[in-house]
């Protein structure tokens, strides 16, 4: 069995340049994606009056291959640097990874 996993962060927009930015600084050995996504249900007394209207927020989705230690660590560094800023996570087992139709990647 692996030790690989997937860590996904949920950010609230007005951190999104500065989780992107610490990301590329102090942890550039690590290839991250990000995308903009809408977060749904949850807790509704923390969105403002318009997200609950609408029944979403936005949010940013980055998504980190690394060792579960190394999501660990990643974890607790950002609640040092970002406590407090609404960041949420989720680690889950990678079972696989690689190129579709090349070699798998190291």
């Amino acid at each position: 069995m692996t030790d690989e996993c997937l860590l996904s962060l949920l950010a609230p927009p007005e951190v999104t340049d500065e989780l992107t930015d610490w990301l590329l600084a102090f942890h550039s050995e690590l290839t991250f994606t990000s995308q903009a996504v809408d977060r749904h249900g949850g807790e509704p007394e923390l969105m403002g009056q318009a997200e609950r209207v609408s029944g979403r927020e936005r949010r940013l989705l980055v998504r980190v291959r690394t060792d579960i230690d190394g999501a660990r660590r990643l974890v607790a560094e950002l609640g040092e640097d970002f406590g407090g800023a609404g960041l949420t996570y989720w680690i889950l087992p990678l079972l696989g990874h690689g190129r579709i139709g090349g070699p798998e990647e190291p």
